[in-house]
């Protein structure tokens, strides 16, 4: 009787020590997994008097993204294939100003209703992107660097195409050059058009005027749309390292 009274007092003890690491082992088991959240740095946040939606982040891959697919090709170096300008706190400006506008833009296109660019104009803009990099896998790593993918990057393409439009409606399609304009210019440019036949210099002079007169018409529009929004700045110049 002593023995087996010893022996279920030993069980006993076995069942006090075990219980509890078994409950603590399917605790362990059942706990919830934590997946890791990447985080991204915001730029600037913009708030809209009115319109939906009342508010547009900007994040700094948007800028990267910018960089790498829609800059204009004389503000990058070896052609765009993923560097960066010398000077690191104007090329932030200038690429936090072009994502801005953009979005100033596109709710623009929204508002005017502009028509969306077709699948056949998308494919012929992502034909000239691609001529930007001078190979597939210089395409293709800077699609990974951007995080996105071929879809995804049509679509940025639609958006850009959109404004394009829009700019065609509202600016470019009001700019008239005159013949007065003209002469003007090429009396005070006589050195820049010499032994040029005149339809030729007419063209030349009447595309430069163009073009001033678009990117005033454009930075004219610009501010009128700024002076509706409210633009809070997250990420400043002076937190870019050089």
């Amino acid at each position: 009787m002593k023995r087996n009274g010893t022996f279920i007092s030993y069980l006993f003890f076995l069942f006090l020590v075990l219980m509890p690491l078994t409950v603590s082992a399917e605790v362990v088991l059942q706990a919830p997994v934590v997946e890791a959240v990447v985080v991204e740095a915001v730029v600037a946040v913009l708030n809209f008097e009115t319109g939906k939606p009342k508010k547009a982040v900007i994040y700094l891959s948007d800028l990267e993204r910018y960089r790498l697919f829609f800059e204009a090709p004389e503000n990058t170096t070896i052609n765009n294939q993923d560097t960066t300008t010398t000077n690191k706190k104007t090329t932030f400006i200038r690429l936090r100003d072009a994502v801005i506008s953009k979005e100033l833009f596109l709710r623009e296109a929204l508002r005017f209703a502009i028509k969306k660019p077709s699948t056949a104009e998308i494919l012929t803009a992502l034909k000239t992107l691609r001529q930007r990099f001078q190979t597939a896998a210089a395409f293709e790593q800077a699609l990974k660097k951007s995080a996105l993918s071929l879809p995804e990057l049509k679509a940025e393409i639609a958006l850009y195409l959109w404004v394009n439009q829009l700019l065609r409606e509202r600016i470019q399609e009001f700019i008239f050059i005159s013949p007065k304009a003209i002469e003007s210019y090429h009396l005070s440019h006589l050195n820049d058009f010499m032994n040029k036949e005149i339809k030729v210099i007419e063209t030349q002079i009447t595309a430069i005027l163009r073009d001033k007169k678009e990117v005033e018409k454009k930075r004219v529009y610009l501010k009128r749309l700024k002076e509706k929004v409210q633009i809070e700045f997250i990420l400043k110049e002076n937190e870019i390292s050089q």
